[in-house]
């Protein structure tokens, strides 16, 4: 039997990783507009909150992600940790749950998912487990939610074996 609440955890994570990843936010953008021509940045860029924390650090050239890009939550604890080359994610990333301990690990290979990734809870405990392959979700469950209604698929040599469709 599936555990919905673990696989809501993972679905949040997930989430929470990949808007870190490219940067989504209401209050940020990539580019810095100078009249009607876009400036694309070169360079660090550095966020801060309000109380003087920082949000994110990002290395940028060309007008692309390159390098490291580190993002924290407002309590200063950090939240992803992940390198981009010329744009895309590469080699090892992390994400941390708001207390500090870590909420997934896993490896990016030419900005696709690649090898295992392990999810854990707020706890530090293992919750699940996912082996990607050239970016394909090869083994193990992936849980997301579109359009207001959870799906939850589990995945055998890339293909999905089985899948549930739940509206909160």
């Amino acid at each position: 039997m599936i555990n919905h609440r673990k696989i809501i955890l993972i679905a949040a994570i997930v989430a929470i990783g990949i808007m870190a990843a490219f940067g989504i936010s209401q209050s940020t953008t990539c580019k810095t507009f100078l009249g009607n021509k876009p400036w694309i940045r070169n360079g660090e860029r550095k966020e801060f909150y309000p109380n003087g924390n920082p949000r994110l650090i990002q290395t940028r050239r060309n007008g692309k992600s390159d390098g490291p890009f580190t993002r924290w939550y407002s309590n200063g604890q950090k939240q992803l940790e992940i390198f981009f080359s010329q744009g895309k994610r590469e080699g090892k990333t992390a994400g941390w749950h708001e207390n500090g301990k870590k909420a997934f690990d896993g490896q990016f290979s030419n900005g696709k998912y690649e090898g295992i990734w392990h999810f854990y809870d707020t706890n530090d405990a293992q919750v699940a487990e996912m082996t990607c392959k050239n970016g394909i979700f090869w083994e193990g469950t992936d849980a997301r939610y579109l359009n207001g209604v959870l799906q939850i698929s589990t995945y055998q040599n890339g293909n999905v074996v089985s899948s549930e469709k739940r509206k909160d």
